[in-house]
């Protein structure tokens, strides 16, 4: 499992950004293998790849420039949110009937309890839902999840 701790601790401890890859001989003299940022007094090398080996350091240039520690920070964020959300959905029928609902009347089981609000009995595994959209934005809403995380998840699909 990746320490997401110890990336953020490493990732506020070095150089902001934004971090960038030299254009020499464009226009400075930071070349195109080094990983540089901009200050008053001009670029500052933070890397420097091994020139000997141009087209593997131009790429780890490239690579490690985009991999800056706004970037990580951004990263470390989106997989803690990730995280919480997969801890959100239902493992067991128990948990999938909770997280969507037992009022909606669309729910068929062996049998339900005598107690407000009613809830299923006997075999939960056979428990079945007829759903509609409304229905699963409400139970998504209900976990907490907006509108924009599930057209995020859409998209990524």
């Amino acid at each position: 499992m990746i320490d997401l701790d110890h990336l953020e601790s490493l990732a506020k401890a070095a150089t902001p950004g934004p971090w960038r890859v030299g254009t020499y001989p464009l226009n400075e003299i930071v070349g195109d293998t080094h990983v540089c940022i901009d200050t008053d007094i001009g670029a500052k090398v933070l890397l420097r790849g091994n020139e000997n080996f141009y087209e593997e350091a131009r790429m780890n240039a490239i690579f490690a420039a985009a991999a800056n520690p706004s970037a990580i920070l951004d990263l470390c964020a989106e997989v803690r949110r990730l995280r919480e959300l997969l801890g959100s959905i239902p493992r067991t029928p128990e948990a999938a009937i909770a997280f969507i609902g037992s009022q909606f009347n669309s729910m068929r089981a062996q049998g339900w309890t005598e107690t407000f609000p009613s809830e299923p009995t006997g075999d939960l595994s056979m428990v079945t839902y007829s759903l509609s959209v409304h229905d699963l934005l409400s139970a998504f809403s209900w976990a907490g999840l907006s509108g924009e995380d599930i057209d995020a998840a859409q998209e990524k699909q």
